[in-house]
C-alpha cells in the first residue's frame, strides 16, 4: 500500500479530458489534495499509436510529471494503461497504477457472462480485456468506439452525429449482460447509450479506478491547487471540459513536449 503524504503530490494522465471524470470524483472524495492534470492532446491520439511508440511517449510526459515533484500518477486513459504490465514497473520513480486492472478487478463477471467491451483503437487491439475475460469465462465482443472520443473532445455529446456513433458501435453489443465503457470519455453519454440499449449494464471504469485508489492509496489533504497543463490547445480544453464535464478551467497552461 502506498500512502500519499503532505509532501506528494497526484497526477491524473490521459490524451485529453475524458480524465476529468476521474478527477471530479477525486475532488469529491478529496475536496482540499490538490491534483496536476495533464492532457496530451499535442501528441497522436494514444489509441492511435503502435505500442512501442505509446510506451514511448508515456514516459516522456511521465519523466517531466517527475520533474514537477508529481510522485502518483492515475492513467486515467485505457489506450495509456495498456502499456503497463501487472508487477513490473513501467517508471520506477513514480508510483502508479491505469484503469484497466482496477475494472477486471472489481467487477464480479460470472462465468458464462456475455460482455461488450467498447474502446479505442489501441485498447480494443491490445486485447487486454478480451484475454482476461475469457479467463473468466467470459463470452467477449468488442467494438472500436474511437470516433465518439473524438466528438466528446470536439464538444459535440448529443445529437444526430453522436446518436449515429453510438448506434454503429454499440448494436452490435446489445445482446451482451455487460457492457464495458472502455475509455473515460465514453461516461459522458452514458444515458444516450443507455436510452438507446437499455439492456446491458454499463460498466464505468472512472468508478472502478476511485474504489481502486481510495483502497491502495489513501489520500491526506495537501492543500496544493490543482494545475491543469496541455499539449494541445488550450482554449479548446477549457471548451471540452465545460462542455462534457460541466467542469469550469480557469486557466490552462500549454506546453511543449
Amino acid at each position: 500500500m502506498s500512502m500519499l503524504n503532505k509532501e506528494q503530490k497526484l497526477a491524473i494522465l490521459d490524451w485529453g479530458v475524458g480524465g476529468l471524470g476521474f478527477y471530479q470524483l477525486f475532488k469529491k472524495n478529496y475536496p482540499h489534495s490538490g491534483v496536476y492534470y495533464f492532457s496530451d492532446t499535442g501528441a497522436v491520439p494514444y489509441g492511435r499509436l503502435k505500442k512501442n511508440n505509446l510506451k514511448k511517449r508515456i514516459r516522456k510526459v511521465l519523466s517531466f510529471l517527475h520533474q514537477q515533484g508529481v510522485t502518483h500518477v492515475v492513467l486515467a486513459c485505457n489506450a495509456a494503461s495498456t502499456v503497463l504490465e501487472p508487477g513490473k514497473d513501467f517508471f520506477s520513480p513514480l508510483v502508479m497504477t491505469g484503469v484497466i486492472n482496477p475494472v477486471l478487478c472489481s467487477v464480479g463477471f460470472a462465468k458464462g457472462s456475455k460482455v461488450g467491451v467498447m474502446g479505442g483503437f489501441q485498447t480494443v487491439r491490445s486485447g487486454i480485456y478480451r484475454r482476461a475475460l475469457i479467463k473468466k469465462g467470459c463470452d467477449v465482443k468488442q467494438r472500436v468506439g474511437q470516433k465518439i472520443s473524438w466528438l466528446i473532445e470536439n464538444g459535440t455529446v448529443d445529437g444526430p452525429n453522436m446518436e449515429k456513433e453510438i448506434y454503429r458501435t454499440v448494436f452490435p453489443l446489445k445482446s451482451c449482460h455487460y457492457l464495458i465503457l472502455a475509455c473515460t470519455h465514453y461516461p459522458v453519454v452514458g444515458r444516450l447509450i443507455k436510452k438507446m440499449y437499455p439492456y446491458p449494464s454499463l460498466i464505468d471504469p472512472v468508478t472502478c479506478l476511485m474504489d481502486w485508489v481510495k483502497k491502495h492509496w489513501p489520500i491526506f489533504d495537501n492543500n496544493f491547487p490543482d494545475i491543469f497543463i496541455t499539449t494541445g490547445d488550450s482554449s479548446k480544453m477549457r471548451r471540452a471540459a465545460l462542455s462534457a464535464f460541466g467542469v469550469h478551467l480557469s486557466w490552462v497552461k500549454k506546453i511543449k513536449l
